[in-house]
């Protein structure tokens, strides 16, 4: 996933390290990954536990699991994406982790060949997939949406300023560049524009 929008974003523009976005969020996937195993390992010890210890810890952790891939994105290229790429990020895993409930809880039923499980498992986990791929894709082009929208302002705003420098108080700036030359000569006055510039 990394890889893939790595090279999306280099596609569109947004010059960012593409090694460290993808080791970010490689890492960041395996310790979600290792937080989402805890309740397999150690489910029977978390439920003798009280729960004014079960439910801080729990909700640290599925905070923790949610955020961190957007936020080691985000930390690995800050300077480019903004900070509600976390929050995007976490929500679309969370609407991933509810399509996977959602289609994979109705289909297992107890007694079922391993095989099938792993089908329904497998079915499951490209729904999700396809959630998440589809919410931060949809991210992603509003990022570089934005991205394209703020270039776009900062040339124009540069192009008046310097245009604005041209004229200094009703009178030509020659060392600004106004107005042109040609052929080493001032370039004639449009029609009109003398009297104009001195009423």
């Amino acid at each position: 996933m990394g890889a893939a929008q790595a090279r999306a974003f280099h596609d569109a523009g947004l010059l960012l390290n593409a090694g460290r976005w993808i080791a970010a969020t490689a890492g960041a996937a395996m310790i979600a990954w290792c937080i989402g195993l805890i309740p397999m390992i150690a489910g029977d010890l978390l439920i003798n536990l009280p729960i004014w210890v079960t439910a801080p810890v729990g909700g640290l952790l599925a905070v923790t699991l949610l955020a961190c891939i957007g936020a080691a994105q985000y930390w690995s290229a800050r300077t480019i994406v903004p900070r509600w790429w976390i929050a995007t990020t976490g929500g679309a895993w969370l609407a991933g982790l509810l399509v996977f409930t959602a289609v994979t809880i109705p289909l297992w039923q107890p007694g079922q060949p391993s095989e099938v499980v792993a089908v329904i498992g497998g079915f499951g986990g490209l729904m999700m997939a396809a959630t998440v791929a589809g919410l931060t894709g949809f991210a992603a082009v509003r990022l570089v949406t934005g991205q394209s929208t703020e270039a776009t302002v900062g040339a124009s705003s540069l192009a008046a300023r310097d245009g604005s420098r041209g004229m200094l108080d009703g009178r030509p700036n020659e060392r600004a560049g106004w107005p042109p030359r040609l052929g080493g000569r001032l370039a004639p006055p449009e029609p009109g524009s003398a009297g104009r510039c001195s009423g």
